[in-house]
């Protein structure tokens, strides 16, 4: 009985390396709790990218819809053919540039003053803030001035099928910067972008090269600025992030 009990131990200690055993070769196998575990967290990761998804489908919605707003808006306001009120178009586009800022800075002011989000990175140092956050208020400050300025020129429609062209001189600057690797499918993008754009003004039936010189000033300054944003919040390749990881800080500080 005593052989007996020992040889039914061993035969209960090797029945989990049995099942695993081939040609002789002892295989690992998990067991039940370690797969649901692996389970959980491929299904959180799965989880993570489609909230993360859905989350930048709907900021990217939400910023074409409040820039087709604002660019019908201002058209009305400075168009020469447009005014509001019936008091003919405001004469000062660049001055509406302005005070398009002031509020932007004061709403930031006002998310941090109320709360609603916290600073995640230490203030800038000068030289940081003349080195990253100046060139881009600059640049940013002449892409909505010229897009303002050429409203008084050009049609809606045609301004935006022109600001569209706005990834060619993104992916241009992405490349100086080596933000983006250049391949063929990119320079695909910006070749069907450009015929895109020579068949537009040459089927434009009330052109105005000062607009259009306008337009395009903006669109390379837009391309510009969004590569400077671009290193301002998440810096250049290697780096975790950049100076400024939280957006309303960059717009407090622009």
């Amino acid at each position: 009985m005593v052989n007996a009990s020992i040889l039914d131990h061993d035969v209960e200690e090797e029945a989990p390396l049995k099942g695993g055993s081939q040609g002789g070769v002892l295989e690992y196998e998990p067991d039940t709790d370690e797969q649901t575990t692996r389970d959980k967290a491929k299904q959180l990761y799965a989880d993570t990218v489609a909230r993360t998804a859905v989350r930048c489908g709907m900021l990217i919605l939400a910023w074409y819809f409040l820039s087709t707003v604002l660019g019908m808006y201002n058209k009305i306001l400075v168009g020469k053919k447009h005014g509001l009120f019936g008091h003919g178009a405001f004469p000062a586009p660049l001055l509406l540039t302005g005070l398009q800022f002031t509020f932007q800075h004061l709403l930031a002011r006002v998310v941090f003053a109320t709360k609603l989000m916290e600073r995640t990175a230490p203030p800038l140092s000068w030289s940081d803030w003349s080195r990253l956050v100046l060139p881009n208020g600059a640049v940013t400050g002449l892409d909505i001035g010229f897009s303002n300025a050429s409203l008084v020129h050009i049609t809606m429609s045609f301004y935006t099928m022109c600001k569209s062209t706005t990834p060619i001189f993104l992916l241009g600057f992405a490349f100086l910067w080596r933000l983006e690797t250049p391949s063929w499918g990119l320079a695909g993008v910006v070749a069907v972008i450009v015929s895109g754009l020579l068949l537009l003004v040459q089927g434009e039936a009330d052109f105005d090269a000062t607009g259009f010189v306008l337009v395009m000033s903006a669109s390379c300054m837009s391309g510009l600025r969004f590569t400077l944003t671009q290193l301002l919040l998440h810096g250049k390749a290697g780096q975790e992030h950049g100076e400024q990881s939280n957006t309303n800080a960059a717009l407090d500080a622009l």
